[in-house]
């Protein structure tokens, strides 16, 4: 059974990877990529899905849409995607693909012009549930797990795959550059950055850092560190002040002056992995890269009744999807000082690689009815 997927991007390279993970799932390891123009206006259209379903256009109005206004570029083949007139038709399965809320709206209208069945990661506002038809949900965006729809899966953590030989290509030329000796000890470290889930506390995060720094100081260890796009200032700066020249520190990237994501060289390299625990992207590539990753919290519960109202609801969302990690002895949480330096020096082995990929693409495969053949 031939498997084709559309992707309908906004354009940000953390979304596009989910949305390529979740095409890998579905069998289609090269699928189109559209993306949305910036200037289009998509909340009118969205407000006519969530009041009207699936058949808020016609299938000529979505064509419309999509041959004239809505995107920057469209690849070779998309129009005529699916109509019956080719030999390779025969018995396709077309899966329209998007990863946020603003390109939700977009692979309805792509669902509709192709007659194709919607795919959504995370979960994208003002739009029911109902109109896709597979919801792909990381665990804090769900209340009730015990009663979910056939459509909806609850992702063990951030779609992600772990490409082994793209990653020691990476290693190695990471390695090359800059000097690292195969006979030191790594540890690689991923830093993220606040968000709705996970607000940071300033004194939190940099004793967790300090910590880290102190331990691979007394270990003799090497540290691989990368920051990320939502790593605050004031973060980047005290990382700049104490890691960057310090003999321990081997390798540091700035991510806001560099388009490289060094992580999957980093699994490589490193024989263990410190993760904040804002990120769920970075603890499920650790995870799928076969590392145990040690996740280093962020914040303290609130202390004022207005900040706790705010707050806590989110933050015990995202400490329990990390917790249900550690329950499977997937990642290490440590929560203070002592606990971060008792998990690196006595850190575990790998594991199999891709475990939460290969969890979530078989479950999904199951909903979807794709047979075992179609396999990526």
């Amino acid at each position: 059974m031939p498997v084709r997927v559309v992707i309908a991007s906004d354009g940000k390279k953390g979304h596009l990877n989910q949305s390529l993970v979740a095409a890998r799932m579905l069998g289609d390891e090269n699928p189109m990529v559209v993306t949305l123009r910036k200037d289009f206006n998509e909340l009118p259209l969205r407000l006519r899905f969530a009041s009207l379903g699936r058949g808020a256009i016609t299938r000529a109005g979505a064509r419309g849409l999509v041959e004239r206004k809505m995107f920057d570029e469209l690849p070779i083949g998309l129009t005529t995607l699916g109509n019956g007139k080719l030999p390779q038709d025969k018995d396709l399965r077309i899966f329209t693909v998007s990863t946020g809320t603003s390109v939700a709206t977009a692979n309805l209208v792509l669902a509709r012009m192709l007659q194709a069945d919607p795919i959504v990661c995370m979960t994208p506002s003002l739009l029911p549930r109902k109109l896709f038809r597979l919801n792909l949900v990381p665990p804090h965006d769900v209340k009730d797990r015990e009663h979910l729809p056939e459509n909806i899966i609850v992702t063990p953590a951030a779609l992600s795959h772990h490409d082994e030989i793209a990653s020691f290509d990476m290693a190695n030329q990471l390695a090359r550059d800059n000097n690292l000796n195969p006979d030191f000890e790594y540890i690689a470290m991923a830093i993220g950055g606040p968000s709705n889930s996970a607000p940071w506390r300033e004194e939190t995060v940099i004793e967790g850092l300090r910590e880290v720094l102190k331990t691979a100081e007394v270990h003799e260890q090497k540290l691989l560190v990368s920051t990320s796009r939502r790593t605050p200032d004031w973060c980047r700066n005290w990382l700049i002040a104490n890691y960057v020249g310090n003999p321990a520190v081997s390798y540091f990237l700035d991510a806001n002056n560099s388009e490289l994501n060094p992580l999957p060289g980093f699994f490589v390299l490193a024989d263990g992995v410190v993760v904040t625990c804002d990120s769920f992207s970075m603890v499920g590539e650790a995870v799928n890269s076969g590392h145990r990753p040690i996740v280093i919290k962020v914040n303290e519960p609130p202390q004022s009744v207005k900040e706790a109202e705010f707050k806590v609801e989110k933050l015990d969302k995202m400490n329990r999807a990390v917790m249900n990690l550690s329950n499977e002895g997937l990642v290490d949480i440590a929560n203070d000082a002592f606990e971060i330096r008792g998990c690196i020096i006595r850190r575990s082995r790998r594991k199999k690689p891709n475990l939460l990929y290969e969890r979530v693409m078989d479950e999904v495969r199951q909903r979807l009815n794709i047979p075992e053949e179609v396999r990526v």
